[in-house]
């Protein structure tokens, strides 16, 4: 995508960067007209940060609330706020001193120093303009993200579903079940291929409103659509059965039913097609459009799955123990480990420690850069991570910007060593070099180990988390133990 397209796009999505609805005080409002006027910005005033939100709208413009008027803001008008149209662009202006937890100024998309000078408001609306294509990239990511999660969900439910049951009939009915309610559709239909005979048997039917079945159907490869999608291994989807000259109502149209449209996908296992999954009429009458199929596509795998293992809840499991953006294993996963682990310490008498990371100063990459190459720089310390650490060693994502380490038949003199070779390996690496970007980074480590500082799971990661944010506000980029009083660095 060119430059130019990525500005299209943010005009279609009615961004104005000229355009400023500011909710401050009248003093400062005439500061920044008389400021940014001759260089072509629009600075309109409002008493209410959702007020402002309504001009924003529509004007295209960006908000800016001032931090005064944002203290005497209601908690429930602020929520609303940020609720509210999401494509609105929003800018704390802040007073003198630290920001505060308190202000949610996490949830803005930056902040402006007032005392800094109406020129720096500037300098600020110059950097939004230059990161318009992070906003185009985070708005897809977002979208992504909503359309991976309602999968997810669906992947989630089956897998909890099918815990009470392995057997295969059982297993089809309930896959079948969850595909009814994410496509809404007159009729759904599996069909298997019986290679002794070779032909597709029908071994499960639903229908809108009712279940039936058709157990005695059989279609020869090659005949109809169903038969056609088999041989092909290539997903069909016919807008209008009647110009589709493979149609053929025996084979094509379930009991009773007028067949209007219909979608035939492959059901595959190791390269194979061993079944086709059909649906039948968009039950508000329209043909179905390619997003029909592709949920199908990616839906009919479970299906697959199902068929071939019978016990599709355990690859269930093995899906949500890593974490999406790193690949590295998740707090669920952690918390198992250690707990498998400490009982092998008990067992053997052997050491066990933990190592608790932070990067430095990671809101900073955001604020300049963008979330979408703060994902970036996560992605790359996590490969940084695993590299530098053993095979029996488990690297997982804590949350946010933290990462756990899990050293097994290690010490703490052993840990430490451990944990300064990881310090400096995030200090001379040079992340977003491939964006052009090249930043230095530096992380802060808090070391712990078992049984010489903790007795259980929770007590030696909190341990480690303590020891880490000594680091932080001692140093940063430095390494302590929880009974350490200077940096093992």
């Amino acid at each position: 995508m060119t430059q130019g397209d990525i500005v299209k796009r943010e005009r279609r999505a009615g961004v104005d960067i000229r355009k400023l609805i500011v909710v401050d005080s009248r003093d400062y409002v005439e500061e920044v007209r008389k400021a940014l006027g001759a260089s072509g910005y629009h600075v309109y005033t409002q008493k209410s940060v959702l007020g402002a939100l309504d001009d924003a709208v529509r004007l295209g413009a960006i908000v800016l609330v001032g931090e005064t008027v944002w203290r005497a803001t209601e908690r429930q008008e602020r929520e609303l706020f940020f609720t509210t149209s999401p494509e609105i662009y929003r800018l704390l202006v802040v007073n003198e001193g630290p920001l505060r937890r308190d202000l949610a100024v996490s949830r803005f998309h930056g902040h402006i120093k007032k005392h800094l000078g109406v020129s720096d408001v500037r300098h600020a609306l110059w950097q939004i303009k230059s990161t318009e294509k992070v906003f185009t990239e985070n708005r897809e990511l977002r979208d992504f993200v909503d359309r991976a999660t309602k999968e997810l969900s669906f992947f989630i439910d089956v897998g909890k579903s099918l815990t009470s049951t392995s057997e295969p009939g059982q297993i089809l009915d309930i896959i079948l079940g969850k595909i009814q309610k994410m496509i809404r559709a007159e009729g759904w239909t599996i069909f298997l291929h019986d290679e002794q005979h070779d032909e597709l048997a029908v071994v499960l039917v639903k229908r809108w409103g009712r279940r039936s079945s058709w157990k005695r159907k059989v279609v020869p490869p090659g005949k109809g659509i169903v038969g056609r999608t088999f041989l092909s291994g290539e997903p069909a989807s016919v807008a209008d059965v009647k110009s589709d000259r493979s149609y053929y109502a025996a084979v094509d149209a379930p009991d009773g039913v007028k067949v209007r449209s219909l979608m035939a996908v492959p059901i595959k296992s190791g390269g194979d097609t061993i079944g086709v999954l059909q649906v039948v009429n968009r039950r508000d009458g329209l043909p179905f459009d390619e997003k029909d199929l592709k949920l199908v596509l990616e839906l009919v795998d479970q299906a697959a799955i199902a068929i071939e293992r019978g016990k599709i809840y355990q690859r269930m499991a093995e899906m949500v123990i890593t974490d999406d953006l790193t690949k590295l294993f998740n707090l669920r996963y952690l918390n198992r480990t250690i707990d498998v682990e400490m009982e092998r310490s008990r067992r053997y008498g052997t050491p066990l420690s933990v190592i608790f990371m932070d990067m430095d100063f990671f809101k900073e990459v955001n604020d300049a850069h963008g979330h979408l190459m703060g994902s970036k720089v996560l992605a790359e310390v996590a490969r940084l991570l695993i590299g530098k650490l053993r095979s029996v060693d488990i690297v997982s994502r804590y949350g946010g910007d933290e990462f756990v380490v899990v050293l097994p038949q290690t010490n703490i003199s052993a840990a430490l060593m451990i944990a300064e070779r990881l310090r400096k390996a995030v200090a001379n690496n040079v992340f977003l070099a491939e964006e052009g970007i090249s930043l230095k980074l530096s992380a802060s480590f808090g070391v712990a180990s078992f049984p010489e500082h903790a007795e259980t799971r929770e007590q030696i990661l909190a341990l480690a988390d303590k020891a880490m944010y000594r680091a932080k506000n001692k140093t940063r980029n430095c390494v302590f133990t929880i009974e350490s009083s200077t940096p093992a660095c």
